[in-house]
């Protein structure tokens, strides 16, 4: 009776979770996916740009390059949130 519970659970998360992060646009969603020419990368968080930042120069290195060079143009902006000082550096 245990496992059952477990398999509810797990079950239950799927069911919550897929549709959220579809529509909150993460970015787990579009890289698992293999959707990199589709990730919005206006909508990655700091955080998550710093941990992923090789990954997006290896499958999307143009759009990425791109994006960067908006930034710092100031014509785009990151997701930046509260990120705390050493998450910006690391940028």
């Amino acid at each position: 009776m245990h496992i059952m519970l477990t398999e509810f659970v797990i079950d239950s998360e799927k069911e919550i979770l897929a549709p959220l992060c579809q529509v909150l646009e993460l970015p787990e969603i579009y890289m698992s996916s293999k959707k990199w020419d589709s990730l919005p990368y206006n909508r990655v968080s700091s955080i998550a740009m710093s941990s992923y930042k090789k990954h997006f120069l290896k499958h999307d290195e143009n759009r990425f390059n791109e994006f960067l060079g908006k930034v710092e143009r100031g014509e785009a902006k990151i997701a930046a949130g509260a990120p705390f000082p050493h998450d910006i550096i690391k940028l």
